[in-house]
């Protein structure tokens, strides 16, 4: 599914590809492990009850449940959760929920050390957990994107991320 925010309280989620027409998709949003709305379709529009935004220091996550459903059963299911936020800048800095934010950031590379290039899921939490203890609240991927591990630690931590894809320095 792909979730994007579209005000303060509102998502849209979207699903490609397709399904007969005896399948149906059912979105349902969960806050804990309780369901706060749902609804069908491969584009669905839902509102949030009373939004918690995720921010560097409240880094609140829902979780999506997307579910393909024949006859009664489920036939394919994708989960994902995302924090809802705003972002702006301007006069005032970097605004995130409306309110000023200093980045406190470090250029991180892909690897972990003597672990080497492979993602450990246990490692890239560590790492960022680390750089939270020390008063970071952004990093910035040198010359490689980030593990979908990474950016899940830093979703749960609340760290900011500018995922770079390549590092093209030398196109001008």
């Amino acid at each position: 599914p792909r979730i994007t925010v579209l005000d303060d309280e509102r998502i849209r989620v979207q699903m490609s590809g397709r399904i007969d027409g005896s399948s149906r998709v059912r979105v349902r949003i969960f806050s804990g492990n309780s369901c706060i709305c749902e609804g069908e379709g491969m584009d669905v529009i839902l509102q949030i009850p009373d939004v918690r935004h995720w921010d560097a220091e409240h880094p609140y996550l829902y979780t999506c449940e997307v579910c393909i459903e024949n006859e009664g059963s489920v036939t394919d299911k994708a989960v994902t959760s995302f924090g809802m936020r705003t972002l702006g800048w301007g006069k005032d800095g970097f605004l995130v929920n409306g309110k000023p934010v200093l980045l406190r950031g470090a250029c991180i590379h892909h690897d972990n050390g003597v672990l080497g290039a492979c993602c450990y899921p246990d490692a890239e939490a560590r790492k960022i957990r680390i750089l939270k203890e020390n008063g970071y609240n952004a990093i910035r991927s040198a010359h490689n994107p980030c593990s979908k591990a990474l950016l899940e630690a830093c979703d749960r931590q609340g760290m900011l991320v500018m995922d770079e894809f390549v590092d093209v320095w030398y196109i001008h």
